[in-house]
């Protein structure tokens, strides 16, 4: 059966599933306990995260904010499908399989452009390889030939020959040693984005993976509250959040240490029990039923 590692190459920007401000206004809170709640927002968001299935990462921190994760999968038996470890996907970047990349971002400086003109001429095709008609429609970024200089993002209108193309966009800037960027468009995959399942599709079909060690770079996880324009965190997840700390507070206002009022019992000739600590957050204990019950339709199992 196949297993995987991961690393975090680009850890999230925010852990906390809700806002000062925010949790203030739900609670009808005032100020006077501004120094506080941080510190219960992030409890309350990293019990949260423990349970949904997240473990703690090389940075120390249990998120469920977007995070790019390098993942590579081990003993790839003609399986069709491989699950994530992080979810939702926001995008996959690349998925390397250890005779070829299934998707490339590839980044090559030897191309030109002409202000004026769609024709783009690198002095070689794809790591080497001629372009093919299977280039077409296929998206491509050219450093520095848009307007004023900056980007220019377009598509392959036509395949002139084998080291040259035509673009659906003429260049605004004169480019020499151009940087260009695009995709193999003969290997690609499917994401299903909730749930964390990547498939790989040539030529229209689904392909087996085997072999190889198979490496995926790609984000995953929800823009949190904090970035409220672009915020993906469900109302849900931040609802859970919100109603956990005021438990919290309550246990609080109670004379109880934050992490709850059962840590550890020993029982004359038994034993000692240890209910607080990650694994038995990763359970549920010390989290309210009714905060439970929001979040179990967004529990990520591991199947050890």
């Amino acid at each position: 059966m196949e297993y995987s590692t991961y690393d975090v190459i680009e850890p999230a920007v925010s852990n906390n599933l809700t806002t000062l401000t925010n949790l203030k206004l739900a609670l009808q809170l005032d100020d006077s306990q501004d120094t506080l709640l941080p510190t219960v927002i992030t409890y309350c968001s990293e019990a949260i995260g423990f349970y949904l299935g997240r473990t703690r990462d090389e940075t120390g921190n249990v998120s469920l904010g977007v995070q790019t994760i390098s993942e590579t999968f081990y003993d790839l038996c003609s399986v069709r499908q491989i699950q994530l470890s992080k979810r939702p996907i926001v995008s996959v970047e690349t998925v390397y399989d250890g005779m070829q990349t299934i998707k490339r971002l590839v980044t090559a400086s030897d191309g030109a452009m002409t202000a004026g003109s769609d024709v783009f001429a690198p002095t070689s095709g794809f790591y080497g390889a001629p372009f093919t008609a299977n280039f077409v429609d296929q998206e491509i970024t050219i450093v520095g030939a848009g307007e004023d200089g900056a980007d220019l993002v377009t598509t392959v209108a036509s395949v002139v020959d084998n080291n040259t193309l035509q673009l659906s966009v003429a260049a605004s800037t004169t480019v020499t040693n151009a940087s260009w960027t695009t995709d193999n468009p003969n290997w690609s995959f499917v994401a299903r984005k909730q749930l964390g399942q990547l498939f790989k599709i040539s030529n229209g079909y689904r392909e087996y993976m085997y072999g190889n060690p198979l490496t995926v770079t790609y984000k995953a996880g929800w823009v949190l509250p904090d970035d409220e324009t672009n915020r993906t965190l469900p109302q849900t997840l931040e609802h859970a959040c919100i109603l956990f700390a005021r438990s919290k507070m309550d246990q609080l206002q109670l004379g109880e240490d934050l992490t709850g009022p059962l840590q550890k019992v020993g029982i004359d000739g038994i034993g000692s029990f240890d209910f607080g600590g990650e694994n038995n957050l990763s359970s549920g204990y010390g989290i309210p039923t009714e905060v439970r019950a929001l979040l179990d339709g967004f529990r990520q199992y591991t199947i050890a």
